[in-house]
């Protein structure tokens, strides 16, 4: 049982090891190949077949409307249109 808490903490020592950060000077390093990109414009949107709406989901215009479930009176069911219906 010594064994297994041996390695226990041997494998506990290695994730602590292995989650902190490398030393700061190979991260400098990273970072300053990371900005030594060409800079280059954003592409311009182009024009697609389908212009955007002003009406989407995200617009302020539309309003949350909840539609109250409909209620058929005796004798009469909802059909799929969403009319009551008399049972026959």
């Amino acid at each position: 049982m010594k064994i297994f808490w041996i390695f226990a903490a041997l494998f506990g020592i290695f994730m602590v090891v292995e989650a902190l950060p490398v030393s700061s000077e190979v991260q400098k390093e990273a970072v300053e190949e990371e900005l030594d990109l060409p800079e280059e414009a954003p592409p311009a949107e182009e024009e697609t077949a389908f212009p955007r709406r002003n009406d989407s989901w995200g617009s302020k215009s539309q309003s949350n409307v909840i539609e109250v479930p409909v209620v058929c009176p005796e004798g009469q069911l909802l059909d799929h249109l969403g009319d009551c219906r008399d049972i026959w």
